[in-house]
């Protein structure tokens, strides 16, 4: 991973910004956005709060900022969603 950063901060924009910004997304290159985001991550979040989506189907990283340290899914809306409309029709239907 180690060469990857090197060679990501060596395209960065602008220049000498270190793990600061990527400015173009668009048209830049994806891997290289990529091997910046997951730096930065490493470099500044608290990853105590790293957590896996307990959707079984799902299996994204997400960092729980919840106050309680309780989230569960990576998406509310998505995620937990199915979740919650499996349990219901789980006992809805037993």
């Amino acid at each position: 991973m180690r060469r990857l950063v090197v060679e990501a901060l060596a395209v960065a924009e602008p220049p000498g910004a270190g793990l600061v910004r990527l400015l173009d997304w668009e048209t830049g290159d994806l891997a290289t956005a990529l091997v910046l985001s997951a730096a930065r991550l490493l470099e500044r979040e608290d990853l105590t709060r790293l957590r896996e989506c307990q959707d079984d189907d799902c299996g994204w990283l997400f960092l729980d900022q919840s106050k309680n340290k309780s989230r569960r899914w990576c998406s509310s809306g998505d995620c937990g969603n199915r979740a919650r409309a499996k349990r219901h029709y789980e006992r809805t239907h037993s």
